[in-house]
């Protein structure tokens, strides 16, 4: 597992995304630490598309001036805050903005403007409502900033299934700077692999210390599956046996959420959660638990599923481990508040969980091997093993609440 594979302990939710804001401050990070030269050829390369922009890139990069990047710097545009994800500045002064995606859609801002153009409270029914893109509001703000001797001014966005807006590349514009470009995680991962092939020779300057990251950093990009956009004979393979097990997988799914309801009964908010593929290596669906089960609604849950450990770098410290082959498990964690798992001693679990210390988070697994090999069978047994691990999990969290 790649230095930045380890550090990263955050689980993405329903409504969460980690990944991104964590690869945003690795890139920025890496960023700042590179040579003025080799980070100059990274923006050339990846963050510009047309050659005149380079060219300016290229004079600008040449001035004494200091080079910072920040992440999620707060800016106000048209009297709203907004925090864009990576900023450039030469000598205190904004020269190119970032936007970071993987999957997650561009936010819209809306505004209500007067027909001169100015901005105007809401409420008025002559006003007219404008909605941009968060790429343009960024943009416009960037337009906006003393230049200072840096007339430079670009605008870019790294994606890896977030589609850019349709002109951001043709019409740049609408979005308030001279050029606009849009970058892969796949195009950064290939960057970095060449970058990092420099070999540190012993005794370097800890400067050097930017291609040991620029490795570590590519290989997490590869275990979270953005290193390539295109489509193998393999991949090909296994969508043609997906595609055929993703109805069976649904129907496993309503059976075992079937099987559930007794047992979850008036204990959780809202409905059952759909079933979900994660990048976490699981697919798994889930519950959030009411009072007095947990300290608020949407706070702590309880979830079943399956996991492939070859392909999950989830619960990887769970104690004890999980099993090793593909597993049926059942979870608890926290979303907003850690389960306090100080007040319950490791002999008082029942048999068969785990704790994950650095998350707070339980869970137990059962290899599908021990469930029957037929398939009414195994599933009838699997959902029987969730009901019982469903049923003590409530014990568990129960027990928190006896306890305070």
């Amino acid at each position: 597992m790649s230095l930045y594979g380890t550090l990263f302990r955050y689980r993405a939710r329903e409504n969460r995304r980690p990944l991104e804001d964590y690869l945003t401050e690795a890139l920025g990070d890496l960023l700042n630490r590179m040579p003025r030269s080799v980070m100059v050829d990274f923006v050339s390369r990846l963050f510009l598309r047309e050659d005149n922009a380079r060219r300016n890139w290229i004079e600008i990069a040449e001035s004494q001036g200091v080079f910072l990047w920040s992440t999620q710097r707060q800016i106000v545009s048209k009297g709203k805050q907004y925090r864009l994800d990576l900023l450039l500045e030469i000598d205190g002064h904004a020269v190119l903005v970032v936007e970071s995606k993987i999957g997650h859609h561009l936010a819209v801002h809306v505004n209500t403007i007067d027909d001169g153009g100015s901005e105007i409270a809401r409420g008025d029914e002559k006003n007219r409502i404008c909605e941009d893109n968060q790429l343009m509001t960024y943009g416009h703000w960037l337009s906006n900033q003393p230049a200072h001797g840096f007339p430079f001014r670009a605008l870019a966005m790294i994606t890896h299934s977030t589609a850019p807006p349709h002109d951001f590349e043709q019409n740049s514009s609408i979005y308030g700077v001279p050029w606009t470009r849009v970058c892969r995680w796949s195009e950064v991962w290939r960057w970095l692999i060449g970058k990092s092939s420099l070999s540190t020779p012993q005794g370097a300057d800890e400067s050097m210390a930017w291609c040991v990251l620029s490795k570590e950093l590519a290989n997490f990009i590869e275990e979270n599956g953005m290193s390539t956009e295109m489509i193998t004979h393999l991949d090909m393979s296994k969508l043609e046996v997906s595609i055929g097990c993703q109805s069976r997988l649904n129907a496993t799914f309503r059976y075992i959420a079937d099987h559930l309801k007794p047992v979850l009964a008036e204990k959780y908010a809202g409905r059952i959660g759909d079933m979900v593929y994660s990048e976490g290596g699981v697919i798994w669906s889930w519950i959030y638990l009411k009072p007095p089960l947990a300290p608020a609604i949407g706070d702590w849950a309880i979830s079943w599923g399956i996991r492939f450990p070859s392909v999950s770098e989830w619960w990887k410290g769970a104690t004890p481990p999980l099993p090793h082959a593909p597993h049926i498990f059942v979870h608890l964690s926290g979303e907003k508040t850690k389960l306090p798992l100080s007040r319950i001693l490791d002999d008082r679990l029942p048999s068969g969980w785990s704790t994950v210390a650095d998350t707070n988070e339980l869970i137990a697994g059962n290899s599908i091997y021990d469930f029957p090999a037929e398939s009414d069978e195994m599933n009838k047994a699997a959902a029987q093993w969730i009901k019982i691990k469903v049923e003590e999990g409530f014990s568990i969290v129960g027990s928190f609440s006896i306890s305070k």
